[in-house]
């Protein structure tokens, strides 16, 4: 799976921006306190969801929803449009918070297939796990660079 775009309404100090992504190693660079950190939570936040991975029953939400509150009361979410391995492109939206649990997943016609996903008793859909082949703990620890 590839990352095509993502679109943040409002993540921590980012909101309304849109980055685009390559094919390949993508390099992010900016000042200290320049939105890296944030820009690479956001990313996994909308791959893998807000809860806390250790429940699958129960929603707990992880800790770092709170720390990445909208700074101005913005809508706490956004978008990210993937290429998937099959060649399908498709957009995620998440809402973020602890009143929110919404994911859509369209197709590139706008068809929302995300009950075409296993998802956990506490209501997380489980698409990045089943693209990535790597639970959200493991992708975490292996595929971030922090």
């Amino acid at each position: 799976m590839n990352i095509r775009q993502c679109r943040i309404r409002a993540f921590g100090r980012l909101r309304d921006l849109v980055s685009d992504f390559s094919d390949g190693l993508n390099l992010i660079f900016a000042a200290n306190e320049g939105g890296k950190s944030t820009l690479q939570r956001f990313l996994i936040g909308m791959l893998y969801g807000q809860l806390r991975a250790d429940n699958k029953s129960r929603r707990f939400l992880d800790s770092w929803v709170d720390q990445y509150k909208p700074w101005q009361g913005a809508d706490y979410g956004g978008a990210i449009c993937c290429r998937l391995a099959d060649g399908r492109e498709v957009e995620i939206r998440r809402a973020f918070g602890k009143d929110e649990n919404g994911i859509e997943i369209l197709t590139a016609g706008g068809e929302e297939i995300s009950g075409q996903y296993e998802r956990q008793r506490n209501g997380e859909v489980l698409f990045a796990q089943q693209h990535l082949g790597l639970p959200k703990e493991l992708f975490e620890s292996v595929a971030v660079i922090r």
